[in-house]
């Protein structure tokens, strides 16, 4: 028979390990806000990739609070946080995480965006003022993200 006392210290060691899974591919992060970049505005506009690329932050979508989203990556370093408070996000939270591990594996994520930033646009954006605005928030970016040491939010 399994007791109580062996499930909690199981649960606190994947919540453990799932935290430093994370922390783990804090390069990997650190790439995703250029990636998120050149794949958005190709079909469409998503506040989920531009929060990337303009606060730093990847939201984890399967974790919301009514309509919002809870639960973020901290692309500096990989921390899973709260996306109100970006204090580390609550253990219950963490675990919601395991049933989809997927969420945080960023080669899966980098492929991704890999493959959305070579869709065509869709055939009412212009092009050329989509690269013109694509090109001034890279400048932006490149002195933003350059050195996650001097990072400002």
């Amino acid at each position: 028979m399994i007791a109580k006392e062996e499930i909690s210290t199981q649960k606190d060691t994947l919540v453990k390990n799932i935290r430093q899974y994370s922390r783990q591919q804090k390069e990997n992060w650190r790439k995703i806000p250029s990636l998120a970049l050149e794949a958005d505005a190709r079909t469409g506009y998503s506040d989920h990739l531009a929060n990337a690329y303009h606060s730093g932050y990847w939201t984890i979508n399967s974790i919301k609070v009514g309509q919002y989203f809870a639960v973020a990556v901290d692309l500096e370093n990989g921390e899973l946080v709260n996306i109100s408070t970006k204090e580390p996000v609550h253990s219950d939270w963490v675990l919601q995480i395991a049933s989809n591990i997927d969420q945080i594996d960023t080669q899966q994520i980098i492929s991704g965006l890999e493959e959305k930033a070579q869709e065509p646009y869709w055939k009412t954006y212009d092009p050329e003022k989509q690269d013109a605005d694509r090109d001034a928030l890279r400048s932006q970016l490149e002195r933003k993200f350059t050195s996650f040491d001097h990072f400002t939010r």
